[in-house]
């Protein structure tokens, strides 16, 4: 079983030949053979209805309101993710070899403009880390109002991970009385909607920089999404899943409207592969390449989209 086994509610099973050997917690991010963690409650991403069809609605990415929310993709400047002088003595890059350090692989990062949530603290790893997720591409996708609502998105997602900067129970900068407690923004205003006391305001210490791991959503869906392999290679070069061994993994959504009393309340879930990070450290702590998984609960107003009165 996974360890450790998630809190209801769950999303998501991993299966061996058929048999439940596992349970993915809603809400919860799995990497390789890392422990699930939760994703920051309080999160937000916006999109945008671009196009109304026949029963279709075409989703597109939003600028919402500022990094914290929006949906567009990064760049198209680059500069050293590990506070490293560059090429312009501010950062600038334009491969990793401009930003030379401990860990330079992926160190050289597009500009970040959106984030997917705040900051997610791991304290609970061998070496406590702060992820930070970030668009790499606009976020799209579409409804199908003819199958029940039922809603797909697509995206490449970076998770830029960074070491404690000393605080190994909350290894990600905190948003405390309405400023950054520490890391690249210490001492700054701040705002934050998570328990966790983590915001998209508040970034890591740039040298506490460690690793990037890209990932590509192909399918976030309120439907099933699923990896299956009879040799238990469900991605290229990994075995097994999330330190199992597993045949299938699936994460299922629920569309527009299937949660009573909530008709915009929906839930969302993916399943993807991960590749190697480069940095051979991470990748042998992380099972890397491997199988990756997540989900997440929101809402849509469809009655802004298709110009009727808010759903009830």
């Amino acid at each position: 079983m996974l360890n450790p086994a998630p809190q209801p509610p769950v999303s998501g099973v991993v299966e061996d030949d058929g048999v439940e050997i596992g349970e993915l917690g809603l809400g919860c991010l799995y990497t390789g053979s890392l422990p699930g963690v939760k994703i920051p409650d309080g999160a937000t991403s916006y999109l945008e209805a671009v196009g109304v069809g026949i029963g279709t609605i075409t989703l597109g990415p939003s600028v919402g309101t500022g990094p914290a929310n929006c949906t567009k993709a990064a760049g198209p400047g680059r500069h050293c993710a590990n506070g490293k002088p560059g090429t312009d003595g501010m950062g600038a890059c334009t491969g990793d070899l401009d930003c030379p350090g401990v860990f330079p692989v992926g160190a050289c990062v597009r500009d970040a403009n959106c984030f997917f949530g705040p900051p997610i603290p791991v304290p609970e790893a061998a070496v406590p880390v702060c992820i930070v997720g970030v668009f790499e591409s606009d976020m799209c996708g579409a409804i199908d109002l003819t199958a029940g609502g039922e809603t797909t998105l697509t995206t490449f997602l970076t998770s830029r991970i960074y070491q404690s900067d000393g605080d190994f129970a909350h290894p990600c900068p905190r948003c405390l009385a309405g400023t950054c407690n520490s890391g690249a923004n210490q001492g700054e205003a701040c705002v934050t909607t998570s328990s966790t006391e983590t915001s998209a305001d508040c970034l890591p210490n740039p040298a506490k920089f460690f690793a990037t791991l890209p990932v590509v959503l192909p399918e976030v869906t309120t439907g099933t999404s699923e990896l299956e392999a009879a040799d238990s290679v469900m991605c290229p070069g990994s075995f097994g899943a999330f330190g199992l061994l597993a045949t299938r993994v699936a994460e299922t959504g629920s569309p527009l409207g299937a949660t009573p009393g909530d008709l915009q309340r929906m839930s969302i879930g993916g399943t993807f592969c991960v590749s190697p990070s480069g940095n051979g450290s991470l990748d042998f702590a992380a099972g890397l390449p491997g199988v990756g998984a997540l989900s997440a609960t929101g809402t849509m107003d469809l009655g802004s989209v298709i110009g009727l009165p808010p759903l009830p």
